[in-house]
């Protein structure tokens, strides 16, 4: 929540497997968390899935940003900052938890 370094590893580490096809994420905000939680692992959503496209593959990057506007991050900005680096932001954590299973679905039908 503070420090992304180990988050950042483990998405990049995901990445490199061709097996996955999803990095499913939360993002919390609020007084405790990082001051921006979105922008620490932006660059590292956008290699990850450019590195995925370079070896011909798709990985979605699916995320539920916990907080409000009224949080010292932003809500709004958050997940503006996660959307551009190509993540799809979801309100809640059943509504990303759905969304990532219909895209496994999709893959094991596919494969």
């Amino acid at each position: 929540m503070i420090e992304a370094t180990q988050r950042i590893r483990r998405i990049r580490a995901e990445a490199k497997d061709p097996d996955v096809a999803v990095l499913l994420l939360d993002g919390i905000l609020g007084y405790n968390a990082s001051p921006d939680p979105a922008g620490d692992l932006a660059e590292t959503i956008v290699g990850a899935k450019g590195m995925a496209e370079d070896e011909g593959r798709c990985l979605a990057v699916v995320v539920s940003v916990c907080g409000t506007d009224g949080d010292p991050q932003g809500l709004a900005k958050q997940e503006e900052t996660l959307r551009e680096a190509g993540a799809a932001v979801f309100p809640s954590n059943a509504r990303v938890s759905a969304f990532a299973r219909d895209i496994v679905l999709q893959r094991i039908r596919r494969d």
